[in-house]
């Protein structure tokens, strides 16, 4: 299914977006390599070296706002919300990169870590994403994502804190800048230096309501994803309650990137 979710979307052509704004001023550390286990939680398993590409992580911190909505969420998507009342925050993003840039496609999927089942799992990696050069980074932007990382490694996770459910739009924001077209490239970057022309967004399971979410509230604003894969939600859309409470909804029609995916109401590619 994603593998060809992602041809589809790169065959239909997509038009690149701009982001409304610069990234929120973030630290990021790394490459991490202590802890109990000595490897990230959710690292690959096998050799990813054998399509010559590199795995790192890296934590993220800064501050993100939460975000609540303005009006009813109606069954259109046509959603409105505000961002509200800062707070600092720790996180971790898992990149996976080729190792030298003529490999690289310029494109990154930015996958929304799941934590249906009480702990991260991701999907993004079809058969042929490392073969045809994307670049991947899991984003752990759930409150309870960060609380089972420090229970698996405290050693490691232990500093990790995201205070409130509600942030995690923002810090899925904030994450994909930190490795998009327009971050700054100083002595600290997840990416090497790539040549980053594409982001996707993607988000399965619970996380793919999460992306609804963000595809109806979040995307019209802020404009930083190309494309969003959203998929095995069923149409449920988190109503950005810290209950875990979701609402049936399409996407909004009035997007100006593709939007891709097996729930109801998801057929439109822009």
């Amino acid at each position: 299914l994603m593998n060809g979710l992602l041809v589809l979307l790169l065959s239909s052509g997509i038009v690149y977006a701009t982001p409304a704004d610069s990234v929120r001023d973030i630290t990021i550390s790394g490459p991490v390599c202590d802890g109990m286990h000595g490897w990230a939680y959710g690292t690959y398993f096998g050799d990813i070296r054998k399509y010559d590409y590199i795995e790192e992580e890296y934590f993220l911190s800064g501050t993100a706002q939460s975000c609540q909505p303005v009006n009813e969420l109606t069954g259109d998507g046509r959603w409105t919300v505000e961002m509200q009342n800062a707070e600092p925050y720790e996180t971790r993003i898992l990149v996976r990169r080729p190792a030298n840039d003529d490999k690289f496609n310029g494109t990154v999927i930015v996958e929304w870590a799941d934590m249906s089942n009480g702990y991260e799992l991701t999907y993004s990696e079809a058969q042929g994403i490392y073969e045809n050069g994307f670049a991947y980074v899991s984003v752990t932007a759930d409150k309870a994502s960060v609380d089972s990382l420090r229970e698996w490694d405290n050693e490691r996770y232990g500093d990790l804190n995201i205070p409130k459910e509600d942030m995690a739009y923002d810090i899925f924001k904030q994450a994909a800048r930190a490795i998009g077209p327009q971050r700054q490239t100083g002595t600290k970057d997840p990416m090497n230096g790539l040549a980053v022309k594409r982001m996707i967004a993607v988000g399965v399971s619970d996380a793919g309501s999460a992306v609804l979410s963000y595809a109806n509230a979040v995307q019209p604003v802020d404009n930083t994803f190309d494309a969003l894969i959203i998929a095995v939600c069923g149409g449920e859309a988190r109503d950005f309650g810290s209950d875990a409470h979701t609402i049936g909804t399409l996407v909004r029609s009035d997007l100006t990137v593709p939007v891709m995916g097996d729930c109801r109401g998801l057929t439109r590619t822009g």
